[in-house]
């Protein structure tokens, strides 16, 4: 067990080693507090895990104060586009991030205009390794987000291809949904 370097007030959160739906924490001076995740009922899992991404797409925007609504917007529409694939931003699952999206978005903004710029110029101005006030100046345009939006709909929907189908069926089955999921997905398209 290690602890690690972050602390919240007198509250120390340790890090459990080969348990990785397990939290232990240290109150200085009291005991430590032990809770396995995977013990509650699903229903409470469920409820956690839609308060932990309402928490990481708000918590984004806290910066913003009450003035800049859009770069509010922009912050948290890039959390949503960088979750699919991974807790943070640059990490990956399948080697696509917020930045490169943005970076098409962009390309597909300009192409066919008096600025047209190539892939490169685009992903070397708003992709994954640059200044994030490039992406939030270029996401703030309408046109660059209507692409941004396309996009990020369009790898979703490749991501929900590969989506095992007996966890569909049985998210299905606890909704008490008696509709087959054929003809759920055939509406859906």
């Amino acid at each position: 067990m290690t602890v690690t370097t972050k602390k919240v007030r007198f509250i120390k959160q340790l890090t459990v080693e080969n348990k990785p739906f397990h939290l232990r924490y240290q109150v200085e001076g009291v005991g430590i507090v032990d809770f396995d995740c995977k013990s509650v009922p699903q229903e409470v899992q469920d409820q956690a895990m839609v308060h932990g991404f309402n928490q990481k797409i708000r918590d984004s925007a806290a910066g913003f104060g009450n003035l800049d609504r859009q770069g509010a917007y922009n912050a948290m529409m890039e959390v949503v586009g960088f979750l699919p694939n991974g807790w943070n931003k640059g990490t990956t699952n399948q080697g696509i991030r917020y930045g490169e999206y943005l970076a098409e978005a962009l390309f597909k903004t300009l192409k066919g205009t008096k600025g047209e710029r190539d892939m490169a110029w685009c992903e070397e101005k708003v992709g994954p390794t640059a200044p994030k006030e490039n992406r939030l100046k270029v996401a703030n345009r309408p046109d660059v987000q209507a692409h941004l939006l396309r996009i990020v709909a369009d790898a979703m929907k490749e991501k929900a291809k590969s989506a095992p189908k007996d966890e569909l069926d049985a998210l299905l089955d606890s909704l008490d949904v008696k509709e087959s999921t054929e003809t759920s997905t055939e509406s859906a398209k």
